[in-house]
């Protein structure tokens, strides 16, 4: 299949890189591994030797402040990266998922009932990041995107930024009970990020996510096409709610990456008349905000993924070494 079309004008806001936009890049080399990055009209930026993680700067008193204050080392233009990321240039700068240490969480949008309905959606670290495939299981005959907001959460439950997420959700699975919600939520593939975390600033705040407009648009190799808008004015429950309920009973020491609740579906049938839509190998999803860029994926069958396997422990070993070697 041909690479996804990955460049700046589609990537960014709408106001480009006047917000503070940070996000995580696998860097190669001799100590090879992820590094936080910020994404700047000059290029992109490694703030590794001042954040070891996404969680670290989320966790500063004034993370926008910190990440504008913090130089780093250029390691390329922002084209130059999405073209290896589309490419699947493993061996040269490409992005990640812009979170890290965060727990992956997702509310439910109906906002019925006294409490929120949360659970988790993936593992910590497990999120594919823009650009990549992601994920539907073979069994699955019923599946579809799930566009929403992002709450970057650090761990004194403050909301500190926002990214767009695609809860990937296998209908005919999680319906059959609720016990077999893992089955439809959390699989390999099905948790998308990204492009970027955008930082509360000056340009930015919880109340332009409040307001937040999200355009979904699923193009399939077949010719299907769809296209359908939500709004967070909305949502179910306020971000401010949704993470004061996800806090009340648990702690998160490095964080929460807190999906809002699904915004849009597309409900065109994709087979037969009353049939509903259902992904395809080889869509194209994208999900697009006007302050918050453009998360664009291609549908692979989960079987046929690679199998996620840089853990925890992989990452703990690389910023060990990393900082052994200054």
């Amino acid at each position: 299949m041909a690479d996804l079309p990955l460049d700046p004008s589609s990537c960014l806001p709408d106001d480009g890189t006047t917000g503070t936009l940070i996000g995580r890049c696998w860097l190669p080399g001799a100590h090879a591994g992820p590094a936080v990055v910020a994404v700047r009209s000059e290029g992109v930026f490694d703030l590794s030797r001042r954040f070891a993680t996404v969680s670290d700067v989320l966790d500063d008193a004034s993370p926008a402040a910190a990440v504008r204050a913090t130089d780093g080392r250029r390691i390329g233009t922002l084209t130059e990266i999405l073209r290896h990321t589309a490419h699947g240039q493993r061996d040269a700068p490409h992005l990640l998922a812009p979170i890290d240490l965060q727990v992956i969480k997702a509310a439910f949008e109906d906002g019925i009932g006294p409490d929120a309905d949360l659970f988790t959606k993936a593992p910590v670290l497990s999120a594919l990041g823009t650009g990549v495939a992601i994920g539907v299981r073979g069994d699955s005959t019923w599946s579809n995107p799930e566009p929403e907001v992002v709450l970057a959460v650090n761990s004194r439950a403050r909301i500190v930024g926002a990214t767009l997420g695609n809860d990937v959700n296998l209908r005919d699975l999680d319906g059959r009970g609720a016990r077999l919600l893992g089955h439809g939520k959390d699989h390999n593939g099905a948790a998308a990020i990204g492009p970027f975390i955008r930082l509360f600033d000056a340009s930015f705040s919880l109340d332009d996510v409040r307001q937040a407009d999200l355009k979904l648009t699923v193009t399939g190799s077949d010719g299907f096409a769809a296209e359908s808008t939500g709004t967070m004015r909305a949502i179910g429950r306020d971000p401010l709610e949704l993470v004061a309920h996800a806090s009340a009973l648990h702690q998160y020491p490095d964080g929460l990456a807190l999906f809002c609740g699904s915004l849009v579906e597309p409900t065109q049938d994709r087979t037969t008349p009353g049939s509903g839509f259902m992904h395809h190998v080889g869509d194209v999803v994208r999900i697009r905000s006007a302050r918050l860029g453009e998360l664009m994926n291609r549908i692979e069958l989960s079987e046929r993924l690679a199998p996620w396997a840089y853990g925890v422990r992989d990452l703990m070993r690389h910023v060990a070494a990393r900082g052994a070697a200054g």
